[in-house]
């Protein structure tokens, strides 16, 4: 039950409109950055991204559970509309030509 908690916490905390704010508004320069580093051949999709932004938003209230995240992004995924999906899409491919990824 704990961990149903923290993901609704977590949900919560991603509704806000700060949130949604830094949500829809990533830095991507930061993220081709640290894709780069990486120097992995990491799949840059949408739904990534997106995981990755809940990641960060979950360390603001000291989330790391990794299953919390996971559950948490699954949750917003889907309560995304396809033109919010697509807002993503569009950010992952900007993401890929500054990586010099091709998916």
């Amino acid at each position: 039950m704990d961990r149903v908690n923290r993901v609704q916490n977590l949900v919560a905390q991603i509704q806000t409109q700060a949130a949604l704010q830094r949500i829809f508004n990533p830095n991507l320069n930061l993220f081709a950055r640290n894709l780069k580093r990486a120097n992995s051949k990491k799949h840059i999709v949408a739904y990534n991204l997106l995981r990755m932004i809940i990641n960060d938003e979950g360390l603001l209230i000291n989330e790391t559970d990794c299953r919390v995240i996971s559950q948490s992004a699954n949750m917003i995924w889907n309560s995304f509309t396809p033109a919010e999906k697509n807002i993503f899409k569009i950010y992952a491919a900007q993401i890929r030509t500054m990586v010099g990824v091709r998916n």
